[in-house]
């Protein structure tokens, strides 16, 4: 996985990053951000003046570092807009890879408070597509430093560490609800509530600002003080649920708080793994266990029914890459591939 160091105005970090990972972005783009048959791009043309609206409004920054970023990798900024907002289309321009992952948060221990994340996918393809993934080292002109976890060409996924020792990580989850062009997109707000978080309750309150659009997510988030909370969004709404757990908390693919039960689009045959799994991560927090470092890679590369490590099995699902968060010491480990298969790498922010 690529490590990658970009600092300035979002012009510059736009520039660099389109300019140190060009092949990686069009190879993303290659996979899911060019339309399969001209209906695609003609809903795409109608829908971009109102989507580009949005973000000059709410996110003029994010716009001018994808101008930057397609101008630098030599691709029409459309491809990078697309690329930044694919939960317009569900999944229909990436049907072989259906996001899941497994997160979960250690308030305190030993190594501090600990966020991890496997991130997996559901291959129907043969051979499985491969998204280009690398870690971002971001120093903003304004704003927090931050790493993050992207595919290439996203300006953010939902997952990293910022240099005040907030720490996030999201699950796929869906939305029942309508939404509108008129919301900006809720990874890309991610992006922006990171750069200016200082602690769990300011993501919580920048996140909940707006009206949010996005296919749904879990989050989870911590601070380096062990404060932590989960992030419900079936976008455009957005819930918080704190820890009923004393240890931590933890989220996968389907919401837990029961107002938003039927809000995911999906049916419980759909949810049950993920019910397997945030339950599994529930015995783990309430276990007597150290809740340190080694504990969190052991949880991470685990396998059972179910497994959080996954490699194919009932439901095809396969990890493909690990993160662990150190709020405490802003340190991000992540590995690519199955972490039972892996050691860890590490970027200080």
């Amino acid at each position: 996985m690529r490590v990658i160091e970009c600092r300035g105005n979002p012009r510059q970090i736009g520039h660099t990053t389109g300019e140190e990972l060009r092949q990686e972005i069009i190879e993303h783009v290659a996979l899911v951000a060019r339309p399969k048959d001209q209906n695609w791009r003609t809903q795409w043309q109608r829908r971009m003046p109102a989507i580009r609206a949005t973000l000059r409004e709410y996110l003029p920054d994010a716009l001018t570092e994808m101008e930057a970023m397609a101008d630098a990798a030599n691709l029409p900024v459309d491809d990078i807009f697309m690329a930044n907002h694919l939960h317009l289309w569900g999944h229909a321009l990436d049907p072989e890879d259906e996001e899941g992952c497994s997160n979960i948060v250690f308030r305190s221990g030993p190594d501090g408070p600990l966020w991890g994340k496997n991130n997996d996918g559901h291959y129907r393809a043969d051979p499985p597509v491969q998204k280009p993934v690398c870690v971002k080292k971001i120093f903003p002109e304004h704003g927090i430093p931050m790493a993050l976890v992207v595919t290439c060409g996203s300006l953010c996924i939902g997952d990293g560490l910022n240099a005040e020792g907030v720490a996030i990580g999201q699950s796929s989850v869906g939305s029942v609800f309508d939404q509108s062009d008129r919301h900006p997109a809720i990874r890309l707000w991610n992006y922006l509530a990171l750069q200016n978080s200082r602690s769990t309750g300011d993501f919580v309150r920048i996140t909940s600002r707006v009206a949010l659009r996005g296919k749904g997510f879990s989050m989870v988030c911590v601070d380096r003080e062990g404060e932590a909370c989960s992030v419900e969004a079936p976008c455009p709404l957005v819930q918080i649920r704190y820890p009923d757990i004393e240890t931590g908390i933890n989220c996968v693919n389907y919401y837990r708080l029961p107002q938003l039960a039927d809000a995911d689009r999906r049916t419980p045959e759909d949810k049950s793994n993920a019910v397997a799994r945030g339950r599994f991560l529930d015995g783990v927090l309430r276990e007597e266990q150290v809740f340190d470092l080694r504990r969190m890679k052991e949880v991470l590369r685990h396998h059972g029914a179910p497994s959080i490590c996954r490699a194919g099995g009932k439901d095809q699902a396969f990890t493909k890459y690990s993160m662990i968060g150190m709020p405490k010491q802003n340190r991000l480990l992540f590995c690519d591939g199955q972490p039972c298969k892996s050691e860890y790498d590490e970027v200080v922010i």
